[in-house]
């Protein structure tokens, strides 16, 4: 490829940092494939965090955008580790080294080409968090960053034609943007069994370690698939999947003629930095120094999921959130209908459309949370932090105006958000990604309230702490 260099994208009008032309051109690529997901109001009201989809349609320029041969040139010119996927004797998954060091030497100690083409005869190589390390997958993730505005991380994996099963029942910490780059692979993916079945598993990492994910307890897929080259497919954190590159049903190769299957997967890492309700309830108790006695995994599946959401006021969402709000706000005082309460969205309505953010009962003057994200923290605050009285709950959060918060401790003790600090969450984003600070909680001074404020740009507090509520990423 060229080795000219350039610092912007004149196809969709970025500002891409300095690097190759090649992959600033690849980064345009994925941008404008993300951007259309990323813009998309169906699909973050009906799909984001709720079920899988299939993007059929192969996307202009993903198809071979990276193959073996890039594989070769990665593991030859850098330092790179691997994985290689194998079952555990209790019916997990977990990784195995690719290779051995055959000295003590750098040359020695390098993961070589050869051992990889032997991993993937046997099953699925992995390597995690390439996107740090390989160059053209890392303007993949920046291209990834600038469209959902979330931390994310590039996975690949590389499998042999004749897995019949590359990757057991499993479920996974990220929701996933999976790209096929040759070859193909089976897929089947399934609705998360209830987290009350199994209280002491995390329902983000079953199947994996020492933890068994049976079939049998998941039923019929959501979606079954084969997802070959150009094609991307969406699975929400915490959706068992398992894959393969043989058809389960027949056992005949998914790829004619047999090839190995070259995947990405970019993983959006909002659970892994903690941007969801439950951490947020988890990390301002913390700094207040009150106690926890809420075991999430013991809630019903609908509200343990609802506080596993992602805020509307972060990242790509945001737009949507604001959006929603101004049209909340010019339809007036107009009915609606309540929020959606399942998972997969089978049984979800939209958020409420009239003008009050708590109620028809309260007054436009009376509000403490504007906008449409604010409108849905409140709501769903009713849900986390009290996880015996559900609709109890929001009614207790409306009387007192946002005021305290019912913690579900047997004495059923009050927590003043007044003693709450904020919560400064740092984002790490790879090699020369910098930095963002993510302010979490800022309790409000006046009126007893709580706010949520969304990411701020900048190195450090100061820079959050000038965002405030504006500081998002738009």
């Amino acid at each position: 490829g060229s080795s000219s260099r350039c610092s912007s994208g004149s196809g969709s009008g970025v500002d891409w940092p300095s690097a190759p032309a090649e992959n600033i051109e690849l980064a345009e690529t994925y941008y404008r494939a993300f951007e259309v997901l990323a813009r998309d109001a169906d699909f973050v009201a009906d799909v984001w965090a709720r079920k899988p989809l299939l993007v059929a349609e192969p996307i202009a320029g993903v198809a071979g955008s990276f193959t073996l041969d890039d594989v070769r040139e990665a593991v030859d010119s850098d330092f790179l580790e691997a994985g290689l996927g194998v079952p555990t004797a209790e019916g997990g998954w977990k990784m195995a080294p690719v290779s051995q060091p055959r000295g003590s030497s750098y040359e020695d100690a390098k993961l070589r080409y050869v051992d990889v083409a032997a991993g993937i005869e046997r099953g699925t190589v992995v390597f995690n968090s390439a996107g740090a390390h390989v160059p053209k997958l890392g303007a993949i993730c920046l291209a990834a960053l600038r469209a959902f505005g979330l931390p994310n991380c590039l996975n690949m994996y590389l499998t042999g034609p004749s897995v019949k099963q590359s990757a057991p029942p499993h479920t996974d910490k990220q929701d996933v943007f999976v790209l096929q780059m040759s070859g193909a692979k089976h897929w089947r993916v399934y609705e998360p069994p209830p987290p009350s079945r199994r209280p002491g598993s995390d329902p983000l990492a079953r199947g994996k370690g020492d933890d068994k994910l049976c079939l049998a307890e998941l039923g019929e897929p959501l979606l079954e698939t084969v997802l070959t080259p150009g094609q991307l497919l969406y699975v929400p954190a915490g959706f068992p999947h398992t894959t393969g590159t043989v058809d389960p049903h027949d056992g005949s190769h998914v790829c004619d003629p047999p090839e190995p299957s070259v995947g990405l997967t970019v993983g959006i890492d909002t659970h892994i930095w903690g941007l969801n309700y439950f951490s947020s309830r988890q990390g301002a108790l913390a700094l207040a120094s009150l106690p926890d006695q809420l075991t999430p995994t013991q809630l019903d599946p609908d509200k343990y999921w609802r506080g596993m959401r992602v805020p509307q006021s972060v990242g790509f969402l945001r737009a949507h959130a604001e959006a929603a709000g101004e049209e909340e706000r010019a339809g007036g005082d107009g009915g609606g209908g309540g929020g959606g309460n399942s998972r997969n969205g089978r049984n979800g309505g939209g958020g409420a459309r009239g003008g009050c953010c708590v109620g028809r009962g309260c007054k436009p003057r009376r509000q403490r949370w504007c906008g449409g994200g604010q409108r849905r923290v409140r709501r769903e605050l009713a849900v986390v932090c009290d996880g015996r009285a559900g609709p109890g709950g929001f009614r207790r959060l409306r009387r007192d105006h946002g005021g305290r918060v019912q913690d579900r401790a047997p004495a059923g003790g009050e927590t003043p958000l007044r003693r709450l600090r904020p919560v400064w969450l740092l984002r790490r984003r790879g090699r020369s990604h910098g930095a963002e600070w993510h302010r979490l909680w800022r309790p409000a001074d006046q009126g007893g309230g709580c706010e949520w404020v969304g990411e701020a740009k900048g190195q450090g507090r100061a820079a959050a702490g000038r965002g405030g509520r504006g500081g998002g990423v738009g």
